[in-house]
């Protein structure tokens, strides 16, 4: 990492009296360490290799690689647990910008080294509460248990179905991820010494499947849900759940089919289309083609009488009363 983490790290690292193996005696610039008598000393074997690592870390120091330089003073420890290389990892690891590990391995260091090598680590108590001053406390709940919790791009913890971790403050990306779930993801800046809390819905992840249509007659058009979805025979990848299947052809009545398809599964449908029947084979065609024949016999009747004014007919009228009961 580059910028000021790692330049106050350099800084510290060419001051700092970084100490060494208590079996290495001649290591440039660190002096030997005296740790607290332990019951199950290194064997040779391990505390040469150490002493080796311990160098090559050195070496990564040097050279600003200070992830390699955090796993090799890392390895060395597992071999000896001698506390000096915990000051050294820690080191590296505030040189990271990885400040909430910097600050066990510090811590731990302080705890575990003795009162003449402690002595030889001036300012350890400032440098931790500075890093202290660089942490945020982040909060997650999810409403998946085992969800995974991501800061910038790295695994932190995993929720159960909650967590609390420290990181280091400033602008972050915050994931939450679980397997057929969206992930979820939101930019927050921690704010040092405080603590932000966030509650995640992780939304359940729509899982493709399969249905497939064929028909009689074939190459007939295909509809899922109103979308086109091609000619038959034909598959589609939709969602789980339910979807309306309508098969059409000119000349043909629609066919529609409601079908529900779970996750994993794949639906085959075989639909026959049936023939549009003609105008002229329906019965109401027939009974209203009769009424209008009918109709138009009337009224060609009508016209045909009714254009003429016949004569009245020869004779005498005379008048008289309208006999009774005779009446409208």
């Amino acid at each position: 990492m580059k910028g000021p983490a790692a330049r106050n790290a350099r800084i510290a690292w060419a001051l700092a009296a970084v100490v060494s193996l208590s079996s290495v005696t001649s290591i440039p610039r660190t002096a030997a360490a005296q740790p607290r008598p332990r019951p199950s000393p290194a064997p040779p074997d391990n505390a040469a290799q150490a002493a080796q690592l311990k160098k090559q870390g050195d070496a990564h120091m040097d050279a600003e690689r200070y992830a390699e330089a955090a796993q090799t003073y890392a390895r060395a420890y597992a071999l000896t647990s001698d506390p000096a290389l915990l000051y050294n990892e820690g080191r590296a690891l505030e040189a990271l910008g990885e400040y909430p590990d910097a600050i066990k391995r510090l811590e731990q260091f302080r705890s575990s080294a003795s009162p003449a090598l402690l002595a030889r680590t001036t300012g350890l108590d400032e440098l931790i509460t500075d890093l202290r001053g660089r942490v945020s406390t982040l909060a997650v709940t999810a409403n998946v248990s085992g969800a995974q919790l991501l800061v910038r791009s790295k695994v932190v913890s995993r929720l159960e179905p909650s967590a609390e971790v420290s990181v280091r403050a400033g602008p972050a990306t915050i994931e939450v991820t679980a397997e057929g779930y969206e992930p979820f993801t939101k930019e927050i800046d921690l704010r040092p010494r405080e603590t932000t809390k966030l509650d995640v819905h992780l939304e359940e992840r729509q899982t493709l499947v399969i249905v497939a249509v064929r028909s009689q007659p074939t190459d007939s058009d295909v509809f899922i849900d109103g979308i086109g979805s091609g000619r038959s025979p034909v598959e589609a990848r939709v969602t789980s759940g339910t979807h309306v299947v309508t098969v059409s052809r000119r000349g043909y009545d629609d066919e529609r089919v409601e079908v529900t398809i779970g996750k994993g599964e794949r639906r085959d449908l075989d639909v026959t289309l049936k023939e549009k029947s003609g105008v002229t084979s329906r019965w109401w065609f027939w009974t209203g083609l009769g009424v209008i024949v009918a109709g138009g016999a009337a009224v060609a009747i009508l016209a045909a009488t009714g254009s003429r004014t016949r004569d009245p007919l020869p004779g005498d009228f005379t008048g008289g009363p309208i006999p009774a009961g005779f009446r409208f």
